[in-house]
């Protein structure tokens, strides 16, 4: 993830991808898992990415994308608490 230092996140970022029969489909989804400690770190995320210049001269394709051809045409963003017992996220053990 681009600047993910300037976002002051410890953990690692999940991205996963998911799977379909057509793999070029425009409509295939990317979930990322961004962990943090509060709802207030969350939210800050925003203007700490608007604040980076490294980041919005990377972000700059994708954040100056004309309407006539948008760089997504669905965007979706769900706040999650994390469950007592799992608070960070671990890898599964290796079989």
């Amino acid at each position: 993830m681009p600047h993910d230092s300037a976002l002051e996140i410890r953990d690692e970022v999940g991205f996963f991808l998911e799977i379909t029969e057509l793999p070029d489909s425009a409509t295939n989804h990317i979930y990322v898992l961004i962990p943090c400690d509060s709802p207030e770190d969350f939210a800050a995320i925003p203007a700490r990415l608007a604040a980076d210049p490294d980041y919005q001269q990377a972000a700059a394709d994708f954040l100056n994308a004309p309407k006539s051809n948008p760089a997504y045409v669905r965007f979706e963003s769900s706040l999650l608490v994390a469950f007592d017992g799992m608070k960070r996220m671990s890898l599964p053990a290796a079989d």
